[in-house]
């Protein structure tokens, strides 16, 4: 496997300003912001998991107007993306969520949101969220000093196929499953010698590597 030219540093990005992260994840992130969800159709097959877990069907839940992209789940229950992204973690937890398709979950989330006036306190609320998640994981990339920095990797297709390269060589997408000596358990395994400030996880893995050689090009 060809090692990127150590006499030239990794090249540098910042995704803020051109929606890199937004791009990149646009399958999550269109769901997740730009697109509503009455826009959206889940497949019928969906649509009878999510009301066999939930007991209401897709198509009501809408017409009460308690499905929410993440962004405008933000603003209803008065929360920013790391605490919404806190409340989808116990539904995830709960077994709260149906996945509709790529990059397309839905979840529901029973969270406690601002009152309208005249109402004294918050009140309690069931809602159902899609791609919860999305608007944390978004702020990982755009916050101030965030950058992405990425290099260009070649070997001889002969000998390792792309697969092997995602399974074998980085290592699954939760570090902890990956076998030793992947470059993702082997940031696990040191990461505090490499100086990371926090335990890599699912979601903070350390690396990402394109699914495809023609992903790639786009990435």
């Amino acid at each position: 496997m060809h090692k990127p030219d150590s006499q030239s540093p990794p090249a540098i990005r910042t995704p803020g300003s051109e929606q890199l992260i937004d791009n990149h994840y646009y399958a999550i992130a269109n769901k997740a912001s730009l697109t509503k969800p009455k826009d959206l159709s889940p497949p019928a097959n969906k649509q009878e998991e999510f009301a066999s877990l939930f007991g209401a069907s897709w198509s009501d839940v809408l017409a009460d107007n308690k499905v929410f992209n993440a962004l405008d789940a933000c603003a209803e229950l008065g929360v920013d993306g790391n605490e919404l992204d806190g409340i989808w973690a116990k539904a995830k937890k709960g077994g709260k969520l149906v996945k509709f398709g790529v990059g397309f979950y839905v979840g529901e989330l029973d969270a406690v949101a601002p009152a309208p006036a005249p109402a004294p306190a918050p009140v309690s609320k069931k809602v159902y969220v899609i791609n919860g998640f999305y608007m944390s994981m978004r702020e990982k990339y755009t916050q101030d000093g965030a950058k992405i920095q990425y290099m260009l990797a070649e070997w001889d297709a002969n000998k390792l196929s792309w697969a092997d390269f995602r399974g074998k060589v980085l290592g699954a997408t939760d570090p902890a499953t990956a076998p030793e000596g992947t470059i993702r358990r082997t940031i696990l395994d040191k990461y505090t010698d490499l100086g990371v400030d926090s335990e890599p996880n699912v979601g903070d893995n350390g690396v990402h590597a394109s699914a495809s050689p023609f992903e790639g090009l786009f990435e």
